[in-house]
């Protein structure tokens, strides 16, 4: 995308610069008019595809607060009825090893889905910027 970036700038200055007289040729002209629009329809897209992930994400994190609160909540109630120091120790570290490892998956889960939020929210930028030069590098 940087590249595809790179051309289509040095494209469009080469463009400007390329008439004599000052004035942009219809082609110029045309291209400048291609480039507000172009942005925002990838943009907006963008901004799409994050609102979508995002909301996934948040739904996805009050899902695994949810769960916690009841494996919490399970949990107090296990080391209340503890009948001796030993009991409640056990239930304690049952809880936390638990914990623990509930909270390493959930954030592989909430990574992946930030991966793949970055990667669908630049999906439409990155096709702009590659048509544009491939459009423009003709």
């Amino acid at each position: 995308m940087a590249m595809a970036s790179a051309q289509v700038i040095a494209a469009r200055m080469a463009m400007m610069g390329a008439n004599q007289t000052g004035m942009p040729t219809k082609g110029a002209v045309h291209e400048m008019t291609l480039m507000a629009p172009e942005k925002f329809e990838a943009f907006a897209a963008s901004s799409a595809s994050m609102a979508g992930h995002l909301g996934s994400m948040a739904a996805q994190g009050a899902h695994m607060a949810a769960k916690e609160s009841t494996h919490a909540a399970e949990a107090c109630a296990e080391i209340i009825n503890a009948r001796n120091p030993m009991e409640f120790a056990a239930a304690q570290t049952r809880y936390m090893t638990g914990l623990i490892s509930r909270a390493a998956t959930g954030a592989i889960v909430m990574t992946a889905m930030s991966t793949k939020l970055q990667a669908d929210a630049l999906a439409p930028i990155h096709k702009t910027a590659t048509a544009n030069a491939k459009r423009l590098n003709k």
